[in-house]
């Protein structure tokens, strides 16, 4: 009976508090909190607060917009946003030039321009009609003064068919003023067997004959300042597990947005294909992403995209069939750099509540122009928190038991007003 009475009253209540201005600056609703301070400075020249969200924030709020909450240090709430941070990065790009390579012998080439080169970093890429190739290049670049200077020396292109979904054609240099290029390209015959399978070896007809129908593609690379979203990087632990032809890498990483994962190795290869799962637990896993890892230079970059995902548990399948298992390897991953914006604030002191699922908050429509970063503290237990009782039922049990029983007293009311009826009607 006691527990239909509580049932009641929580609906009454509930309905009072939706009628109600709804303001939450109780701190109990959340278990951990963290100070956040602001310099005077900047609270009265009006600015808001950004507080960035680290690892150990993300991992207990889920959802920041609903489980996480600010109020100033005597109580009062401060309304905030979530966004993605972003800042001013520096950046490379490739700026094409118009360029044709003019074969003047079987393996020797001159690559014309349009214009004079600017000096600077150049990116050359190659594509012969040949099926399969694997040389060794060499460009020298001839200054107006008639002098000459190699700027690339032994540089490895090759391109092999399928299995080998890998094509390395691709190769970087620096170009003086006015130079003019030249392209050599010799055989290969000891290119690295190393990343190869070991009971592959390459053809002596890929490193010997002539190549036919060169195209290439020049570049000059720009490095610019441009506004992009900024990430962070996570150190994770994992373990592996080596078969014969499969390498799986099991991953527990911290619950917070991840968008890919990267892979170091010191063993170089010729590539490695891989797919990566996540899942709440171990066993239940849904494929995320693919890719492909290749290391042959030590500058190679070994990254996978996936779709932002929250998940507890990855995997990593690496298929090894072009060599024996790495031993060697480090994992880490990165994620969206998030961060509250705050309108602002009355008081220099805040505090950040969050971990438990809350109702809606008040947010602002529009925050403030200028904006200062927060000092963030580190996060305690907080001891205001009241955690639900064991043997309580659910609020929305409590609703469903407030509903039932003002629709059986309206039942019952309505019920008494025809019998009255009745009885008045026989008289």
């Amino acid at each position: 009976m006691m527990h239909w009475i509580r049932g009641a009253f929580a609906g009454l209540l509930a309905v009072f508090c939706l009628a109600a201005e709804g303001k939450e600056a109780d701190l109990s609703f959340f278990p951990f909190v963290k100070t956040v301070r602001m310099s005077s400075a900047a609270v009265k020249d009006g600015m808001g607060g950004i507080i960035e969200l680290d690892a150990e924030i993300l991992t207990q709020a889920g959802n920041p917009l609903r489980e996480c909450r600010v109020f100033t240090d005597s109580g009062e709430p401060v309304r905030f946003v979530v966004r993605k941070s972003s800042g001013e990065v520096r950046k490379t790009r490739r700026v094409p030039v118009e360029a044709e390579l003019a074969m003047t012998g079987g393996n020797t080439g001159l690559i014309r321009t349009r214009g004079k080169l600017s000096p600077g970093p150049y990116t050359l890429e190659i594509w012969p009609g040949n099926a399969y190739f694997a040389k060794f290049l060499c460009v020298t670049a001839r200054m107006p003064s008639g002098k000459e200077r190699k700027v690339l020396d032994r540089a490895s292109v090759f391109s092999f068919a399928p299995p080998y979904p890998m094509v390395r054609n691709m190769v970087e240099f620096f170009a003086p003023a006015q130079a003019e290029l030249t392209v050599e390209f010799s055989p290969g015959q000891d290119l690295p067997q190393k990343i190869l399978r070991p009971d592959d070896t390459i053809n002596e007809a890929w490193c010997t004959e002539e190549l036919t129908d060169v195209r290439i593609r020049l570049s000059r690379k720009e490095t610019c300042k441009e506004i992009a979203p900024l990430i962070n990087r996570y150190s994770l632990e994992y373990q592996v597990d080596h078969a014969d032809h499969l390498s799986i890498i099991s991953i527990q990483a911290p619950l917070v947005p991840l968008t890919g994962v990267r892979m170091s190795s010191r063993t170089p290869f010729l590539f490695r294909q891989v797919k990566i799962y996540g899942g709440s637990n171990p066993v239940d896993m849904t494929l995320l992403g693919e890719g492909t890892f290749s290391r042959i230079a030590p500058g190679d970059l070994l990254q996978v995209s996936i779709p932002e995902s929250r998940f507890r548990y990855y995997e990593l399948h690496i298929d090894n069939r072009d060599k024996s298992p790495l031993d060697d390897m480090e994992f880490s991953a990165e994620g969206p750099r998030l961060e509250l914006v705050t309108e602002a604030p009355a008081e220099n002191l805040l505090k950040l509540a969050y971990g438990r699922k809350a109702g809606p908050g008040e947010f602002p429509r529009h925050l403030p122009e200028k904006q200062v970063r927060c000092l963030v503290g580190k996060g305690r237990r907080n001891l205001s928190f009241l955690p639900p009782e064991e043997n309580d039922f659910p609020v929305v049990w409590y609703w469903v038991a407030g509903g039932i029983i003002l629709a059986g007293g309206g039942f019952s009311a309505g019920y008494m007003f025809f019998r009255n009826c009745r009885n008045g009607v026989k008289k």
